[in-house]
């Protein structure tokens, strides 16, 4: 029993000195760390300030900034809703944010019963004169659509590309909205419509 006092006393001053070995590597990792940093900084290696970028000759920066891709900007005239059967002339504008060497402008319909009737572009843009696409428009069915925009910009070698999408309405199709109604137990449950099809 003597034994085993022993013994266990051992094994917990060994514990113990591990514990505390630890704790000193730690400090002393931390406390290198620290020196190195402080010895970097004085040598003129640690952290700079950041070099300032000098935009490129042309481009908008502040309200006009865009995510990374073709530096194009989109805009159109459509009022939101097309009748059916009245073919609709829709003014598509492509503002370039600077000169290009060539924007391709690819316009498709986002389904067969949508009609849409362009002419793609593809050729030099500039900054002040913006790229304008009539776009016709016409459908049989009620429906939401889309005309699918993909423009490809090349300056200097660089290429990029953006895509776009805008909604076309044909007569009054049922709202995409679903009910929202409440179970007994509080879950809410979305009430969605369905049409079923059969052959």
């Amino acid at each position: 029993m003597v034994l085993t006092l022993v013994t266990t006393l051992h094994l917990i001053n060994y514990a113990t000195y591990i514990e505390i070995e630890i704790m000193r590597n730690r400090q002393l990792t931390y406390l290198a760390f620290i020196g190195l940093s402080l010895m970097m900084t004085s040598c003129g290696q640690g952290p700079q300030p950041a070099a300032q970028v000098q935009p490129v000759e042309g481009i908008r920066m502040g309200t006009d900034y865009q995510k990374p891709g073709a530096p194009i900007r989109m805009g159109h005239d459509y009022d939101g809703n097309t009748s059916l059967n009245t073919p609709e002339i829709i003014n598509l504008v492509f503002f370039p944010a600077f000169d290009v060497e060539r924007l391709t402008i690819d316009l498709s319909s986002s389904s067969d019963d949508l009609a849409v009737a362009a002419v793609n572009y593809d050729g030099p843009a500039s900054a002040n004169n913006p790229v304008s696409i009539p776009v016709t428009v016409s459908s049989g069915i009620e429906g939401r659509y889309f005309i699918n925009m993909q423009v490809a910009t090349d300056k200097n070698g660089y290429k990029s590309g953006r895509a776009f999408s805008l909604q076309v309405v044909v007569g009054n199709p049922p709202s995409q909205k679903a009910d929202t109604t409440k179970e007994l137990n509080g879950e809410r449950i979305r009430v969605l419509s369905t049409e079923e099809n059969t052959p």
